[in-house]
Order: C-alpha cells, then sequence, then structure tokens
C-alpha cells in the first residue's frame, strides 16, 4: 500500500509506524526505545507522531545505520545485553 504522508492522522499507533515503515512491530519499539523515532505515551498507549515519521523518513541513509543483517546493530541502535 503506497501511503500519503499529509493523509495520515496525527498521531499513529505503533503498530501503524510498523506497518507504514514495511517493519516488525519489534522493530518499531526498537526505534523509539533507542530515540531513533520520537513517540509519545498518552496513559498505556505509545503513539508517534506524523511528524516524527517525516522527520525519520527524511533522515539522508549516510548517517544511518539502518539495518546490518547479521551483524552488530540492528536500525541503527545500539543492542542489548541479554
Amino acid at each position: 500500500m503506497v501511503y500519503n504522508l499529509n493523509d495520515l492522522p496525527l498521531t499513529l499507533r505503533v503498530e501503524e509506524v510498523a506497518e507504514i515503515l514495511r517493519i516488525g512491530r519489534g522493530s518499531a519499539y526498537e526505534l523509539i526505545r533507542c530515540g531513533r523515532l520520537h513517540a509519545i505515551r498518552m496513559g498505556r498507549r505509545i503513539l508517534v507522531p506524523r511528524s516524527s515519521l517525516e522527520s525519520f523518513l527524511t533522515i539522508p541513509p549516510q548517517s544511518t545505520a539502518l539495518v546490518h543483517l547479521y551483524g552488530q546493530q540492528l536500525l541503527g541502535c545500539p543492542l542489548r545485553q541479554v
């Protein structure tokens, strides 16, 4: 599905952001956790402002480490120790 960002609501659920970015829900939460995607908490809900999604999508690719498939980082975030 093709999305026009101007047609999206002002805030989106994490599941909606994951669908738009074509990533898993866990990866979307990881982007929020590490600060690459700004989100706000409204009670128990986590919402991503449309402006935050627009900013994330306009970051130049050379300044990000979005995906390193089998290596040390995922989505530009440091790995958590298990």
